[in-house]
């Protein structure tokens, strides 16, 4: 079975908002923040009391947790082309031997016992 796609720039933006609950290192790093924030705000505990100050250092870890996040899409939006084979034309192919990825001129073949699952989401499929 052979596929062929075109993949542009709103296609890499949707797939990192598509992963942005979904992967535990985004967790982690959330919890970093929370961290970070909780140690920033503790001097203020007096006077906001125990719920203001879990509140406020986990508003303040999401809100530079997202800041973050989303300049990474930009950055990598500003810097990705067509040369790197991120976006562009891509042809996927099925076959007994695994999944092959054509893609800027370069050529990538997985192995079927290098796949550990296929996520099938709305319009995308993820292997």
């Amino acid at each position: 079975m052979v596929v062929d796609v075109n993949i542009g720039r709103i296609d890499l933006v949707w797939v990192h908002l598509q992963l942005l609950f979904r992967l535990r290192a985004n967790l982690y790093m959330f919890l970093l923040f929370m961290f970070v924030f909780l140690g920033a705000l503790y001097p203020s505990i007096g006077r906001i009391g125990w719920t203001g100050y879990l509140l406020l250092s986990s508003i303040a870890a999401g809100s530079a947790f997202l800041l973050l996040y989303l300049v990474g899409i930009l950055l990598q939006q500003i810097l990705v082309s067509e040369k790197q084979g991120m976006i562009g034309p891509h042809r996927y192919e099925i076959s007994n031997d695994g999944f092959l990825e054509k893609a800027g001129g370069t050529s990538t073949l997985t192995e079927w016992s290098g796949i550990s699952r296929i996520v099938l989401l709305k319009n995308y499929t993820y292997v």
